[in-house]
This record gives C-alpha cells, structure tokens and sequence, in this order.
C-alpha cells in the first residue's frame, strides 16, 4: 500500500506541473487524472524528464512581462483568472510538500532516501 501511495503521489508531481504548464502556456483544461493511481513506476522517469524539459524551455523564454501575465483557468463552472509567477510560487510549494510524503513512505517501507531539501540538492555535501 505504501510503495502504491508513494508513485500515487510521484504521478500527481507530475500531472501538476505537466497540466499547470499547458495552461500557463495558452492550452485550453489539459487531459489526465489529478490523482492518477494507476500509475507505474517505469513510466515515472521518462515522464518527468520530457516534463522538466518542457519547463526549461518555457522558463527561458520568460521574463518580467510573462511573469505578470494572466490566465484563466475553470474551477467547476467557475472561471479564473491567475498570474504565472504566482502559479510558480504555488508549484514551488506544492512539489516539496508531496516530496516529503514520498521520502517518508519510501522511509517507512525500509528504503534509502534522498534529502529533499533544495539546498543538499543544489550543492551535495561530500562526507
């Protein structure tokens, strides 16, 4: 149950930033499953690489203008409208939040994990 949770959550990192791009980028609401549990864990890799390139691309070509732009988005029958800095802060939050829930169940299931703070990430320590 955990091992299913934790590519659960790996899968909703994923559907996020794929689908928040697609709208920050002019796409109309993005297919896919906001909580895919169907997901597996070989198809987790080449997911996240094709999508951490689409997102270097996009960030390079942003800049101040872009990052003050709008976008409209449906909640329900609901329309709103959204800023892209402030839907990046937001992914900025969301993707540590749910990486510590995968470092925890990886933990609990007897795993070894990775600190998912960004800094060790940046900059490794060598000991």
């Amino acid at each position: 149950a955990r091992f299913r949770q934790a590519v659960t959550l790996a899968a909703h990192l994923a559907f996020c930033r794929e689908y928040w791009l697609h709208l920050m980028d002019g796409g109309e609401k993005a297919q896919g499953e906001f909580c895919e549990t169907t997901a597996n864990l070989p198809s987790l890799r080449p997911r996240f690489a094709a999508m951490e390139a689409r997102w270097t691309a996009y960030l390079a070509g942003l800049d101040d203008t872009g990052l003050s732009r709008e976008f409209e988005l449906a909640f329900g029958e609901h329309r709103v409208s959204w800023y892209i800095e402030g839907q990046i802060l937001q992914l900025l939050g969301h993707a540590p939040y749910h990486r510590g829930q995968v470092a925890l169940l990886v933990d609990q299931m007897g795993g070894e994990t990775v600190d998912t703070d960004y800094l060790f990430y940046a900059r490794p320590l060598k000991m």
